[in-house]
């Protein structure tokens, strides 16, 4: 099967704050075929993170955050991929985008 692999590039300026719980995965990577959120439990299997790079970035009692990660699939259909991202109280997210074929699409942030 071919391999597709994405690019997703984020910024979030993060208060110094204690590390999160780590009772869940951060970051989660999940796939809906075809685009589809039927409701069901989404397959966390389907896509994933084949490389993360964090850049960090000091400012006074705040840090600048970069993350680069590359997601890859096995699968030769269209999935939507989406990745939640746990933040401290208080981080605030300045922007993300994902490059296809090495063009930059800005993400959408969904609560």
């Amino acid at each position: 099967m071919g391999k597709r692999i994405f690019w997703l590039a984020g910024a979030a300026l993060l208060a110094a704050q204690p590390a999160l719980s780590q009772q869940q995965a951060n970051p989660l990577l999940t796939a809906y075929q075809g685009g589809i959120d039927s409701g069901e439990v989404a397959d966390t299997r389907r896509i994933r993170i084949a490389s993360m790079d964090m850049a960090v970035r000091r400012a006074g009692p705040t840090a600048e955050v970069t993350l680069e990660l590359e997601l890859a699939t096995d699968n030769r259909q269209e999935d939507e991929a989406r990745l939640s991202l746990l933040l401290p109280e208080g981080a605030v997210v300045t922007g993300y985008a994902l490059s296809v074929d090495g063009r930059m699409i800005p993400g959408s942030l969904l609560e």
